[in-house]
């Protein structure tokens, strides 16, 4: 029966101290700023010319454009007539190495052009509002906190009543 007492006692004081609410007139609403660094991303993009160089002419070439020919060459005839053909694909490979060898010469490189693109990260410091230091008046008293938002002309406050004794 004790247990029961206390338990409605303890409850008895909870209720009485229960939180009201209430309207307080706001006096001032003053911001609070600070500087801070905002990433902002922009595409830079520009024209890259990409040169194609022809290799220079050198023996290498017509020797391998006679042998090639040459082998070829071979694969006609008969006889006497095999050796001709022989010669002849061999003179003919290497005539085709030497003309391609000139065309590099008269036309040594052409140009093309390519778009490339990155994307950059710049830093832009500007100011921001991060709360406001809010003055208010209650019942004659005037009272300072921060919020993070503008209050506008009043604010909830709680009062919170408690038993005399």
């Amino acid at each position: 029966m004790k247990t029961m007492t206390a338990l409605a006692v303890f409850l008895l004081a909870q209720s009485a101290q229960a939180d009201v609410y209430d309207w307080a007139r706001v006096i001032e609403a003053e911001p609070i700023r600070e500087w801070v660094r905002v990433p902002t991303e922009r595409e830079v993009c520009w024209n890259e010319a990409r040169r194609h160089h022809h290799r220079d002419g050198n023996a290498t070439d017509v020797v391998v454009g006679s042998v090639i020919g040459g082998v070829i060459g071979n694969q006609f005839g008969k006889g006497k007539g095999k050796d001709a053909a022989t010669v002849a694909g061999a003179l003919l490979g290497a005539a085709i190495a030497s003309d391609a060898q000139k065309h590099d010469r008269q036309h040594p490189h052409r140009d093309d052009v390519i778009r490339r693109c990155r994307i950059e990260t710049d830093y832009v410091e500007r100011q921001e509002i991060t709360g406001y230091e809010v003055t208010y008046r209650y019942k004659g008293e005037t009272y300072r906190t921060f919020m993070n938002h503008d209050p506008g002309n009043r604010i909830k406050v709680r009062v919170t009543v408690t038993p005399a004794e």
